[in-house]
C-alpha cells in the first residue's frame, strides 16, 4: 500500500497551491486529480490583488502569469434604475486582474509537480477512512495511506464527506453560467469591469487577453418566475458589450454552474483539512473565490507543516487552521457582502450611497480589504 505524508483530493488552484507549499518543505504529497489540465472552469476569472502576496511569496506569480493577466482598477456598475456609478481609485494600482483559470490553475499545478516530492495520481477517490493515526484513501484502482488528509475539491469533497444539507449554511439559491466569446475591441478594453443589474439576474463582463470576453450570468431563482433560455441572457450580454466597443466573432465555450449560492460548512469533520470552495463558497459577485482558495490553502499548509514537524499535535494544528481561516474569511465575507448587497439584494440605501458618494463607497471597500492585508499577515512570510 502506497504511503505519503499528505493526501490532497483535488488538483485545482487550492489543492495544487497547497501541494506546492508542502512539497517545497520536503513532505511527500499525493495529489489526486483525475481531470487533465489545462481545462476551463466556469468562473468569472477575476483575481483580487489580495491573492498576489501569497502567489508571489511562493514564487508562483511568474512573468508568464503576469503577461496573461489583464489589470482592472475597479467596477462600472449599471444600476437597475438606469444610473451608472464607477467604483475606482485615482492611482494606477489595479484592484484585480482577469486571468483564465485554464492558465492559472495549470501553471500552479505544473509548479507543484516540478517538485519530486509531489506525485500526481489520476485516480478518482471513492472514499476515505481513519486508520490508527493515519488516513486510508480508496480509489477505483488502489488504496493509499496518508498521515494528513486535505479535501480541495468542492463538489467531490461534499460527496465524499456525505454530510446532511444542514451541515452547510446557505444564502438564497442562485445559479448561472459562463460563456467565453472571441472578438475584438474598437479601441482598448475598459479599465473597469462592468456589472449590469436587471430583473432577477446580473451580468459580469470581464475582458481577458487576446480578445476574449468572459461573460458571467448570475441568476437569483427566487426573483425569477421564469428561467429564460441561456441564449436570451447571452444575447443581452453581447448587446451591452457592443455598446462598450466589443465586436463578437465566435463563442469559444459555454459552461453551466448548478449552484453559485454562498455557503460554508457549519461542521468540519474532525482532523480533515477542507480548503477552498469546500469549506466556504463565496458568491461570485464579490470576486473573493480565488483569494480564498490560495489563502485557505496557505493556512492549511502552515498548520499541517507544524503537525508533521511535531511542533504541535495534529488536533491543535487542525483547530489553529480553522480559527485562522475564519479570522481572514471575515474580511473576505464583508467585502463580498457589500458587493452582494449592492448588486443582488440591491438595498436602496446602499445603492443611493454608491450613486451619490462613489468615492466614499470605494474607500469603505478599500478599508475592508486593507484589514485582510494587515490583520491577516501572509503566513508564507512568517
Amino acid at each position: 500500500m502506497a504511503q505519503c505524508d499528505v493526501a490532497v483530493v483535488g488538483g485545482s488552484l487550492a489543492g495544487s497551491f497547497l501541494a506546492h507549499l508542502l512539497g517545497a518543505e520536503g513532505f511527500k504529497v499525493k495529489l489526486f486529480e483525475p481531470v487533465e489540465f489545462p481545462r476551463r472552469k466556469p468562473c468569472g476569472e477575476g483575481l483580487s490583488v489580495l491573492a498576489l502576496p501569497y502567489l508571489r511569496a511562493a514564487g508562483l506569480w511568474s512573468p508568464e502569469l503576469q503577461q496573461a493577466a489583464l489589470p482592472f482598477y475597479g467596477y462600472d456598475i449599471w444600476l437597475k434604475s438606469g444610473r451608472r456609478c464607477r467604483l475606482n481609485g485615482k492611482g494606477e494600482i489595479p484592484e484585480l486582474y482577469s486571468i483564465p483559470r485554464s492558465v492559472l490553475d495549470d501553471s500552479v499545478q505544473k509548479a507543484a509537480l516540478a517538485n519530486k516530492n509531489v506525485q500526481l495520481c489520476r485516480e478518482a477517490v471513492s472514499s476515505f477512512s481513519p486508520k490508527d493515526t493515519k488516513w486510508c484513501i480508496t480509489t477505483d484502482e488502489g488504496r493509499y495511506d496518508s498521515r494528513q488528509l486535505v479535501l480541495a475539491a468542492g463538489g467531490i469533497g461534499r460527496s465524499l464527506l456525505n454530510l446532511p444539507s444542514a451541515a452547510r449554511e446557505k444564502t438564497a439559491r442562485r445559479y448561472g453560467f459562463v460563456a467565453w466569446i472571441k472578438g475584438s475591441w474598437r479601441q482598448s478594453p475598459p479599465r473597469l469591469i462592468p456589472i449590469v443589474q436587471s430583473d432577477g439576474y446580473e451580468l459580469v463582463l470581464t475582458p481577458e487577453r487576446d480578445g476574449v470576453l468572459n461573460i458571467s450570468v448570475l441568476i437569483s431563482s427566487t426573483e425569477s418566475s421564469v428561467r429564460r433560455e441561456r441564449e436570451w441572457y447571452l444575447a443581452r450580454a453581447l448587446e451591452i458589450s457592443k455598446t462598450l466597443g466589443f465586436s463578437a466573432e465566435s463563442q469559444i465555450e459555454l459552461r453551466g454552474v448548478p449552484e453559485i449560492s454562498a455557503s460554508r460548512l457549519s461542521h468540519v469533520p474532525n482532523l480533515i483539512f477542507p480548503i477552498g470552495d469546500l469549506i466556504e463558497r463565496f458568491d461570485p459577485i464579490g470576486g473573493m473565490g480565488m483569494t480564498h482558495a490560495v489563502f485557505s490553502a496557505a493556512e492549511a499548509a502552515r498548520a499541517i507543516s507544524h503537525a508533521l514537524h511535531g511542533r504541535v499535535p495534529t488536533s491543535l494544528a487542525w483547530q489553529n487552521y480553522l480559527e485562522r481561516r475564519e479570522r481572514g474569511a471575515r474580511y473576505l465575507r464583508m467585502s463580498s457582502w457589500m458587493s452582494f448587497s449592492l448588486n443582488v439584494a440591491r438595498i436602496p440605501l446602499l445603492q443611493s450611497l454608491v450613486h451619490r458618494a462613489p468615492k466614499l463607497s470605494y474607500q469603505a471597500q478599500r478599508f475592508i480589504k486593507g484589514g485582510f492585508g494587515t490583520k491577516v499577515s501572509c503566513c508564507l512570510e512568517e
